[in-house]
């Protein structure tokens, strides 16, 4: 049970998922469902998540990152893609569509999406599988969404995302929101949001931190605050002096809240780079 995505921005994509893990029916504990490489030989990289069955989507992730590794030379991205689809089709063919509740329905899933960086012409695409299928999802579709509480998240986002050139920080509130309302809805959603980046020159990184760990608290409040003007402008019997108290408690909202993400901003260069260097360690090397 889960809710990851891949957004396209204007300098590369944006890599988001939950971070609650469901073993069993029962079993809830709080792990990371992303997963970036980087290949030595070929130079190429590559971030993962995943929806479904936790040890499986895990499984299948590495045998297709052993797989891209293996490349001895420069790799293009169509030929990662090829990789990345046969890898699916055969983890599938061994272990999912063997399975022996497979037939019934009540199977295992695994189900990835994957932003992968060509070094071969810096070329950088975003791949969603569903079942033994892999297709690249266009610049059009902007985005791709899987997981227990996808559809939920897609309804939120889409309206939000309107083209593929978002700057990355308009983005990461997007995301973060659309993964905080699917949490809040569905089921098996749950625990914080991990958010990671591959960029156009190859770059992995976990930018615009600051911005996404405050977006859920202050959604709850602009929300809340949005709903109770809307409700009260639209009763043509709510005082104007009411609906115009309304409005300004919501303006010092925006306000203060804007003032305190532009003071963490100034002394949070020092813990930005400490979580940087988090995230290289996390990198696996190939």
């Amino acid at each position: 049970m889960t809710v990851a995505a891949g957004f396209r921005f204007a300098d590369g994509l944006l890599i988001c998922a939950d971070s609650e893990m469901t073993h069993g029916t029962e079993l809830k504990i709080r792990g990371t469902k992303i997963f970036p490489y980087s290949f030595k030989a070929s130079g190429n990289k590559a971030v993962f998540t995943f929806s479904g069955d936790v040890f499986l989507s895990k499984q299948c992730i590495q045998k297709i990152a052993r797989a891209l590794a293996s490349a001895s030379s420069k790799q293009s991205l169509s030929a990662m893609q090829d990789t990345f689809a046969d890898q699916v089709y055969d983890f599938h063919e061994k272990y999912i569509f063997k399975h022996p509740n497979y037939q019934y329905g009540t199977g295992p899933t695994v189900n990835l999406i994957a932003g992968m960086w060509s070094a071969d012409g810096g070329q950088l695409g975003l791949f969603q599988s569903s079942d033994h299928a892999v297709v690249e999802v266009s610049d059009q579709d902007a985005m791709a969404i899987t997981g227990s509480g996808g559809s939920f998240a897609s309804y939120v986002a889409r309206p939000l995302v309107p083209h593929s050139l978002m700057r990355l920080t308009d983005l990461i509130t997007v995301a973060v929101y659309a993964l905080k309302e699917a949490k809040d809805n569905v089921p098996g959603c749950g625990q914080g949001s991990e958010l990671i980046t591959i960029t156009k020159d190859g770059e992995i990184g976990n930018k615009g931190w600051l911005h996404s760990s405050h977006v859920e608290s202050f959604a709850d409040a602009f929300g809340s605050g949005i709903m109770h003007l809307f409700i009260e402008t639209c009763d043509l019997d709510t005082p104007e002096e009411q609906v115009k108290r309304r409005f300004d408690s919501l303006w010092h909202v925006i306000l203060a809240t804007r003032k305190y993400l532009t003071h963490e901003r100034e002394k949070g260069e020092g813990f930005a780079k400490l979580v940087n260097t988090v995230l290289k360690k996390k990198t696996t090397e190939l």
